[in-house]
């Protein structure tokens, strides 16, 4: 561990496992030649900006005075670093040792899935009866995606998700029970369903859904057993055809062209897109694959806000997919810290 207190316009007090003793040249405000500055507070400068800003005016302060993000980002850093110690010497790769961590005993297994129940309530006025209850059961409640991802149909064996489109009525319900609770009638209550074979029982869905009060419905364009199968746009447009609010098409959108030539076969009012914006979020503004510039917004977006490491590195390792090579994807998808992934990106890409 090195600690370090450089004087700058006060005394800066760092500890850190990530560098080593060494300064760069940098140039100050008000001095003629350049100075040497640690590198760890070049770093701390460079990737915690906007963090505690506000805080820069107080001279002094305390750390109670710190920004909440600050506290978060250090212990989510101080969690993952003690995993990372602990790591060292064990087989496998760093994401696999900490699925091991995480599901290792029982109750910490039980303790991810708890059976909870909401219950959201309206004071009724004098004289008046009050409204009814939504009870909403949360059966459970997965933090962590692990050996359920070998059984895709786990939720609908639960009996929600994408099996509620067989319960219309049940949808339609849900729908004036939240309509009911919101004295505001703009604001907006959509829905996101997937298809029947038999069409005829889809629109009947919508048609309920739209009579209940939703705003807008959203269709993915396939059946609730179809994964990668090709999507069925035209029972898109039928459902369109037969609704008089917005439909939005989704299925299988991963560029600007495929969105526009979509909206053009459904005649939908709009287009909702998922892994295609994850693999490059700047779809829509028409770029075929992620700019640089848009994975360095999610790099200062994800170090700003504290994103814990795996969803840090997850969502590069789609956004980067068709700007890196096979050889390139074996070392970067096996990186295991913060800042590995930075300093890979710096000197593979200049980010």
């Amino acid at each position: 561990m090195l600690v370090v207190k450089y004087k700058d316009m006060r005394d800066i007090l760092i500890l850190t496992t990530m560098h080593r003793d060494n300064s760069s040249l940098v140039t100050v405000r008000g001095a003629t030649t350049q100075v040497p500055k640690p590198d760890c507070i070049l770093d701390y400068n460079k990737y915690t900006r906007g963090v505690d800003l506000s805080n820069q005016v107080l001279n002094p302060y305390s750390a109670m005075q710190k920004a909440k993000v600050w506290y978060k980002r250090l212990a989510v850093h101080i969690v993952h670093m003690a995993l990372l110690f602990r790591f060292a010497g064990n087989t496998g790769t760093f994401l696999q040792f900490q699925e091991v961590v995480v599901f290792g005993t029982q109750e910490v297994h039980d303790m991810l899935k708890p059976t909870v129940s909401f219950k959201s309530t309206t004071r009724p006025a004098k004289n008046k009866p009050s409204h009814s209850h939504i009870d909403v059961k949360i059966k459970k409640l997965w933090l962590w995606e692990g050996e359920e991802r070998k059984s895709p149909g786990w939720a609908m064996a639960e009996g929600y998700g994408a099996c509620l489109i067989n319960q219309p009525q049940l949808v339609s319900d849900m729908v004036k029970q939240v309509r009911s609770q919101v004295e505001n009638k703009r604001f907006s209550i959509s829905i996101k369903i997937r298809i029947h074979a038999d069409i005829a029982r889809t629109v009947d869905l919508c048609r309920k859904a739209e009579a209940a009060g939703v705003s807008w419905i959203t269709v993915h364009g396939r059946l609730c057993e179809e994964r990668h199968q090709p999507v069925h746009y035209d029972a898109i447009k039928i459902i369109k055809d037969s609704l008089s609010i917005p439909v939005v098409a989704n299925g299988d959108i991963k560029s600007l062209k495929e969105a526009e030539s979509i909206h053009q076969k459904t005649g939908a009012d709009g287009v909702m897109a998922a892994r295609g914006l994850l693999a490059n979020p700047a779809m829509f503004a028409g770029y075929e694959e992620t700019p640089m510039a848009c994975i360095q917004d999610w790099i200062d977006i994800a170090l700003e806000h504290g994103t814990p490491f795996t969803c840090f590195h997850h969502h590069l390792m789609y956004m980067m997919e068709k700007i890196t090579s096979k050889q390139e994807k074996r070392v970067f998808n096996v990186l295991s810290s913060t800042s590995a992934v930075l300093d890979y990106l710096r000197d593979s890409y200049g980010v």
